[in-house]
């Protein structure tokens, strides 16, 4: 082995304890989080979605239910025979909006959260479109564009708008696409859709 050989050889073996030294190093900094608690509370451990409210509530949509967790409790909440519980228990999507008003798409349409009563208001979604049978109301996006309208897709039934005034969700004619399977806005007004 000739001198240069030798010198770059041992060279790059101390670069690799240097690096690896470095990065244990770095690994030990981080501090370890854990999550004890999470899936003690939660009732299907399959989670749709999940969003922080402005209250500090971390609010998880599963295939059983919507969870809120406050750091060390869970609240459950469940469809039921009572007009104010969710209206499904499978939830797909979740959403604050401008007004901090929590909005839930569940597998049959959409509910708003009031935190007053800690109860919801059911909305159903009416369309002509009779797809996918009981995908008809099956909400899977909530987004709100920047003119502060309330818009939520469905994989059976298409898009929609919430019209304030007539506290209602309205289909929006879209022409041939009557399945919409996400959205997104940007802060300059562009509106996308995903099939």
């Amino acid at each position: 082995m000739t001198k240069l050989s030798f010198i770059s050889w041992t060279l790059l073996v101390l670069l690799s304890l240097s690096l690896v030294q470095a990065q244990t190093q770095k690994e030990e900094a981080k501090p370890e989080l854990k999550f004890q608690r999470i899936f003690e509370g939660l009732l299907n451990s399959r989670v749709s979605t999940i969003t922080q409210d402005h209250r500090g509530f971390i609010w998880a949509g599963t295939y059983s239910g919507l969870h809120r967790y406050d750091g060390q409790n869970f609240q459950v909440y469940t469809s039921s025979s009572l007009s104010n519980s969710i209206n499904d228990n499978f939830i797909g999507a979740l959403f604050e909006d401008s007004q901090n008003q929590l909005w839930v798409g569940t597998g049959s349409g959409v509910a708003l959260y009031r935190n007053e009563t800690d109860d919801f208001i059911r909305f159903d979604l009416q369309t002509e479109n009779n797809l996918r049978g009981g995908e008809n109301n099956l909400v899977n996006s909530i987004l709100e564009d920047d003119q502060g309208k309330l818009w939520v897709s469905s994989i059976g039934s298409g898009l929609f708008y919430f019209d304030r005034t007539k506290q209602q969700f309205l289909p929006y004619k879209m022409g041939e696409f009557e399945s919409v399977n996400s959205l997104v806005a940007d802060k300059g007004g562009f509106f996308g859709l995903g099939q």
